[in-house]
């Protein structure tokens, strides 16, 4: 689990499982999502705009 997520989470005093599994999916994907972005980024300024 994210740290600020758990962190906040705990302080909460909430126990809520689907609001926990929820959120940190959300980040999980986010994560993903942007590695997979930087990864294509780099793949097509090596593979198509090199001088």
């Amino acid at each position: 689990m994210s740290t600020r997520w758990r962190d906040h989470y705990s302080n909460q005093g909430e126990n809520d499982m689907g609001t926990m599994l929820t959120i940190e999916y959300g980040i999980r994907y986010s994560k993903m999502y942007l590695d997979w972005c930087n990864w294509a980024k780099k793949y097509i300024e090596d593979s198509f705009l090199k001088e």
